[in-house]
């Protein structure tokens, strides 16, 4: 769960981001609430809904929701997106509803490490309010080659509202090969244009506030299955670091803006929804996201593999704040 944004305050609103993506996906329309992050029970428990105020006290959540999902076709699909992909990236606001829990309800359930009675997720009305156009973008041709067709910049001028603080990758499911050309492509690529010319050897600048965090588990059985599947190595979600070369480990660790974050054990039936079954690995996202903490500052304790390595510890009293 990360920091939800009402009237321009920022408060915990509740644990449902889980269920967002599901819903929108066209999968099953009801989902239970994930367990209660580890950072939130405990002796040591952060404050949740204290800052709530009173206007925004509703079992009901509005979640932005960027989604790359092919929209469904009104009339025919019960929901607004389906298990299909887009070639265009689209954005808007969806209303996340809490069953028949009142709001004191949902904040005592939403507090235990054991649950008394049951809550589910369901999705409430959506509304696009972004779409960029479709990928690749149209071109126009010209005698001294081809350009980007007018109406296409202009559609993704006017879709371009959002930067990129976090970048987080949970349970990839891509071939392990493949992801580095993807994520590190900006890194090599000497002709790429530095501000108004190619600069092959420009010096590209860090980004404040910008990372990129992996969730992996050598213990995910669908990956392996995916990884079976397809005939790759290993998949993106499954890296362990003893599979990697030192050198490339800490040629990782260099850029300064990745972290690679392991989780271990199984705590649903194949151990790949483990980032909300498990109350320790959604207490680190909510860490990350939320409180904007680095592996192993206060109340983010993480164990050192070897950087940019880490992994969530398993013992029981690992997520109170230090």
């Amino acid at each position: 769960m990360g920091p939800v944004r009402r009237h321009g305050v920022e408060y915990g609103g509740g644990l449902a981001a889980v269920g967002v993506t599901l819903a929108l996906a066209g999968c099953a329309t009801t989902h239970p609430l994930m367990p209660t992050p580890a950072l939130y029970t405990g002796p040591h428990a952060k404050p949740l809904f204290a800052a709530a105020p009173a206007d925004v006290r509703t079992p009901a959540l509005d979640l932005l929701y960027i989604t790359d999902r092919a929209p469904g076709k009104p009339g025919q699909d019960p929901e607004p997106y389906v298990a299909e992909r887009s070639r265009s990236l689209a954005f808007g606001s969806t209303t996340v509803l809490f069953g028949a829990a009142s709001w004191d309800a949902l904040v005592a359930q939403s507090l235990q490490a054991e649950r008394t009675a049951p809550i589910d997720l369901m999705l409430g009305p959506t509304h696009e309010l972004g779409r960029f156009p479709r990928v690749p973008y149209d071109v126009t041709a010209r005698p001294d080659g081809v350009s980007r067709a007018p109406a296409v910049l202009d559609a993704h001028e006017a879709a371009r509202r959002f930067r990129i603080g976090n970048v987080v990758l949970l349970a990839p499911d891509i071939d392990a090969d493949v992801a580095p050309t993807r994520i590190f492509k900006v890194l090599s690529d000497p002709d790429l244009p530095h501000g108004g010319a190619t600069n092959p050897r420009a010096t590209i600048e860090s980004t404040p506030g910008f990372r990129v965090t992996i969730y992996m588990s050598p213990d995910d059985k669908a990956l392996a299955a995916s990884s079976w599947l397809f005939g790759s190595f290993v998949r993106l979600g499954r890296v362990d670091a003893s599979m990697l070369p030192a050198e490339q480990i800490e040629l990782i660790g260099d850029l300064g803006f990745l972290d690679m974050i392991q989780i271990r054990g199984k705590t649903d039936l194949f151990g790949h929804g483990y980032f909300t079954s498990n109350p320790r690995a959604s207490a680190d996202q909510i860490a990350l996201l939320r409180y904007g903490l680095r592996p192993n500052e206060p109340g983010r304790p993480l164990e050192e593999i070897r950087r940019p390595f880490w992994r969530v510890p398993e013992r029981s009293d690992a997520a109170g704040g230090r």
